[in-house]
């Protein structure tokens, strides 16, 4: 099973067609209720303590969970969690950060106990999940990065249609391809050993 989790944070304005037909579950965690309305989603639950929640009347017409805003987890956590508890085994994660630099890391931090999404969108990127050999369509001279899916992870890659190639490249927190750029009109990336996002700067249709 596969859910969309919403987070209220730097959240894509728009979504590639088709995209939220592509999952079993969705939600809102806390103020991403409100970027399922902007989406034109079909929302199952919203969760968190809605202290970011400007909308309140959204609760109206929703099922949610509400939780102590003195608690140890946060509400992208507890989205992610009860994804996770209602049987899926991947996810994807819409917004994120908030401009914030301890939302964002805390955020890729939690990726370590529930595993990374298999697509994460902000306003600004798009990153895609790498486990083993991927294509993504791309244009020449269009910026690409490779990172690591999880704080602290080593994962070994290889990618030749980049202008800087990527050969057994190993990808570390500090060691990463950061501003490369497409050589073809697709990329195709092996990842070898361990996990990592590629990173576009606009969402490709399929993934």
């Amino acid at each position: 099973m596969r859910a969309i989790i919403v987070t209220n944070g730097n959240a894509p304005l728009s979504l590639p067609p088709n995209f939220a037909n592509t999952s079993d579950l969705i939600v809102a965690a806390d103020g991403g209720l409100e970027v399922v309305e902007i989406l034109g989603l079909n929302c199952d639950i919203a969760v968190g303590d809605f202290d970011s929640l400007k909308k309140v009347e959204l609760l109206n017409n929703v099922k949610y969970q509400r939780y102590d805003r003195d608690k140890d987890f946060s509400d992208t956590e507890l989205a992610i969690a009860y994804a996770k508890d209602q049987g899926c085994d991947e996810y994807i994660l819409l917004g994120g950060g908030e401009g914030r630099m301890d939302h964002l890391l805390g955020i890729w931090g939690i990726f370590k106990n529930y595993g990374p999404p298999i697509c994460w969108l902000t306003r600004q990127d798009a990153m895609y999940l790498v486990t083993d050999k991927k294509q993504f369509k791309t244009s020449v001279g269009e910026t690409v990065s490779v990172l690591n899916s999880i704080i602290g992870s080593k994962a070994t890659v290889v990618c030749n249609n980049l202008k800087w190639p990527l050969n057994n490249f190993i990808v570390t927190s500090n060691h990463f391809s950061l501003s490369n750029e497409a050589t073809e009109g697709k990329l195709i990336l092996e990842c070898k050993e361990g996990s990592v996002f590629v990173v576009f700067l606009s969402p490709r249709e399929e993934f």
